[in-house]
């Protein structure tokens, strides 16, 4: 059996070897795109693609899938290596679990995804949720959910869209407090390396529990936790903040030295300024995700005097 669509001027088709292949992780770099771009090509293809990933798992023919690397205890680790084609792979491995273990007696299986510098990821969780997570992001969970409440861990940025269910709250746990929310929209950034903390509510409510405080947020409020202090409640004043999940870094009025630190987090690079005049530049604008640390700091080149090494090694770029 074999599915053909047509995408622009292209046309794709694909046989159940191809599903075959792929799920059996035996398909080359070149094999693996071709099939992504079938799969993105038609809410169809993709439908088609989940279809037949639940068939094999129905049958098992993903037990020993490399997608799943098994470790101590009843535990799984997943690193996700987001290129185009390891996305999707990341999505459906999600659907694997969440069916394989629904119903067994069996302790929750806790699956891990990191998100690597310069990508981000959008899934779909079994609960009707969502969620987005940003660059250098690790999300830990329970893909069924099966305890009482709908647990997740999370160290960096990550977008919620929380489907409502009063009988099993869902909780974000992360390095400085722990969010609950019954049904919402809110953003939280807690990169445990940056010892920063903030939450941000775009629709219903949550609370927020941290060494021993505990705030109710409204829509378009925030809280933030730096450097050790208490938790203080602000009103969002830039919503561009959030288009991260949109492929973008945005910024308004913002300082050189600020636009850096975004490139830090975006891109995983350690960036160190020994120009002092750069220091004075402010701008607005946005880049894409995409188009790389290299091409968003010869854009500013165009206005600001400097000159930049990369050390890919060291994860270092200095600003001369």
């Amino acid at each position: 059996m074999s599915y053909t669509i047509e995408h622009g001027n292209q046309t794709y088709m694909k046989d159940i070897s191809s599903f075959i292949k792929y799920f059996a992780r035996q398909t080359s770099p070149q094999e693996e795109e071709e099939l992504m771009q079938w799969v993105d090509a038609s809410p169809e293809n993709r439908e088609t693609f989940l279809k037949y990933w639940h068939m094999f798992d129905a049958i098992h023919l993903l037990h020993e899938s490399p997608v799943v690397l098994p470790v101590a205890g009843r535990r799984t680790r997943m690193r996700t290596w987001l290129g185009h084609a390891a996305a999707m792979a990341v999505i459906f491995a999600i659907g694997y679990f969440t069916s394989f273990y629904t119903g067994r007696d069996t302790e929750p299986v806790w699956q891990e995804i990191t998100v690597p510098s310069g990508q981000r990821i959008h899934l779909a969780l079994a609960d009707g949720s969502t969620v987005w997570l940003n660059s250098n992001t690790t999300l830990r969970y329970d893909p069924s959910f099966s305890g009482k409440t709908r647990r997740m861990m999370v160290d960096g940025e990550a977008y919620f869209e929380v489907s409502t269910n009063k009988k099993k709250p869902f909780v974000v746990e992360t390095f400085l407090g722990t969010i609950e929310v019954l049904g919402t929209c809110f953003n939280v950034e807690a990169y445990s390396t940056s010892r920063q903390f903030v939450t941000s509510l775009m629709e219903g409510s949550v609370q927020l529990t941290s060494r021993e405080q505990t705030v109710v947020l409204k829509p378009d409020q925030m809280a933030i936790i730096e450097a050790g202090e208490r938790l203080t409640v602000k009103k969002i004043t830039d919503f561009e903040e959030y288009s991260w999940r949109e492929g973008l870094i945005s910024f308004t009025d913002a300082s050189f030295e600020e636009i850096m630190k975004k490139f830090e987090k975006h891109y995983g690079y350690e960036i160190r300024i020994l120009n002092e005049k750069v220091k004075e530049y402010h701008c607005s604008g946005k880049f894409r995700l995409s188009d790389g640390v290299s091409y968003a700091l010869e854009v500013l080149k165009e206005d600001v005097d400097f000159t930049y090494e990369r050390n890919k090694q060291q994860s270092v770029i200095t600003i001369k």
